[in-house]
């Protein structure tokens, strides 16, 4: 598919050409109904092709908005509202949402409000775990790592996703805060992440009040101004003299008599001196074969300079994270290398990054807690820690990371007894209680035992 960018006076639009228009009734849909979050698009034809016409005035693409911000908790859930917003209204319009298109430069930032747009295309693009995977790759590398809930809700969403049998249901859950990472205490943290949820809606319930606020203010001067006249007819007397004395000024100048055009001196026509004439062009064409042969040198030198700045680019990402993983920065890492097309002969080196990515970021995000000393979330951390451990570490055997997880597993251990006087097999008790109440009062249980059973709000 070609892209082009196309601006107009008032408008700017994404044009995409492709082979597939869409199907008679798609277009009846997308063409009569504005779908929120999914871009306006009308089709014409050109070349045998079709091209999608998506209006993106007033937005910014996602790449271009990640390059000036970093991602924080509040920007990842709206995004993520905006996206299940977006499917479930397919849904409701029979539309499939495998045509989604997933790409970062598809996707579009509203200026105005934040929310998110996304390209609905003709043609399918890919299964929409595929692509939410790969977006998903693509946004470890920009989160702010600042924002540990952002962080906590990013690598868990990327862990679910990753999953066979993942679904929009999945993603919804993720939305709420109890249920990120299993997080079990906090109705007070339920409600902060409802309150981000209704975000969305809180806009559009702005826009209708200031729209009411407007036809109000319209009644208000209507009745101000009969009051006025009720209550002081001397100043309603004024503003009558004074309509009637604008009304005899503008019949004046309607009745003064037009000015008689003045009479234009006609002018003889000069006459023209003859050109000489052109002298012949005795310049030597230009030799067809050396401007071909310069033509291709140069066309060859743009194409390896293109193809090494890529190549360059992907060997700093590598080496980039080869230091960071060789250090110890596990996370690091794997975000050096999240978003590139991973070559078959780097695939084990990447899952190894990501692998040891999966779980270091329970154990940073527990040092983060401790440091807030919101004790509760922290223990909670360590605990999927272990689980983690648990989780990935036969793969760890397959990439040869085993020693990076045995590493961190053994800082989790003694983070446990030393803060919490628990065992790693008392986490791994924990967290195989699938009744969350319960697991909930473990973890405060434990707190009041390690003497940390006030939680900072």
């Amino acid at each position: 598919m070609e892209i082009e960018y196309k601006r107009e006076l008032t408008k700017s639009y994404m044009c995409v050409k492709t082979d597939q228009d869409f199907l008679p009734f798609e277009k009846e849909i997308l063409t009569r109904n504005s779908i929120s979050g999914i871009l306006p698009v009308n089709t014409t034809f050109a070349d045998a092709a079709t091209v999608c016409w998506y209006d993106i005035t007033g937005m910014q693409a996602f790449d271009h908005a990640l390059e000036t911000e970093m991602m924080d908790s509040q920007m990842l859930t709206q995004f993520l509202v905006s996206l299940c917003g977006t499917l479930e209204r397919l849904e409701s319009f029979l539309l499939d949402p495998g045509h989604l298109w997933f790409s970062r430069e598809s996707i579009f930032k509203n200026n105005r409000d934040g929310s998110f747009w996304f390209c609905y295309c003709p043609e399918g693009k890919e299964n929409i775990t595929e692509g939410f995977q790969k977006l998903m790759e693509y946004l470890l590398t920009k989160i702010d790592h600042k924002d540990q809930w952002a962080v906590k809700m990013a690598y868990h969403i990327y862990d679910q996703v990753i999953k066979e049998g993942y679904s929009l249901i999945a993603i919804r859950e993720s939305l709420t805060y109890d249920r990120v990472d299993i997080e079990p205490v906090p109705d007070r943290t339920l409600e902060n992440s409802r309150v981000e949820l209704e975000q969305t809606s809180d806009q559009t319930e702005k826009e209708k009040t200031v729209r009411k606020a407007d036809k109000a203010d319209g009644k208000a001067k209507v009745i101000f101004q009969k009051a006025i006249e009720h209550f002081l007819p001397d100043l309603a007397k004024i503003k009558e003299y004074r309509q009637e004395l604008a009304k005899k000024k503008e019949k004046k100048k309607k009745e003064k008599a037009p000015k008689q055009p003045k009479e234009k001196k006609v002018k003889p026509k000069k006459e023209k001196k003859p050109k000489p004439p052109a002298e012949p062009d005795n310049t030597p064409p230009l030799p067809k074969v050396p401007v071909i042969l310069v033509f291709v040198m140069a066309l060859s030198i743009l194409v390896f300079v293109l193809a090494g700045t890529h190549l360059l680019g992907y060997s700093n990402s590598f080496a980039d994270a080869s230091q960071a993983f060789a250090e110890g920065r596990y996370s690091d890492a794997f975000q050096s290398v999240a978003g590139e097309k991973v070559k078959e002969k780097d695939a084990d080196t990447y899952e190894k990054y990501r692998i040891t990515a999966m779980v270091s970021a329970e154990y940073e995000a527990y040092e983060s807690m401790m440091d807030a000393e919101v004790y509760d979330m922290a223990l909670d951390s360590l605990i999927r820690t272990v689980q983690r451990y648990d989780k990935y570490l036969q793969d760890a055997e397959t990439y040869g990371c085993r020693g990076e997880l045995d590493k961190i597993e053994s800082a989790a251990e003694t983070a446990l007894q030393q803060d919490f006087g628990l065992t790693a097999e008392d986490a791994r008790t924990m967290y195989a209680l699938s009744d969350k109440e319960t697991y909930s009062r473990e973890i405060y249980k434990a707190l009041e035992k390690a003497g940390l059973s006030e939680v900072t709000e």
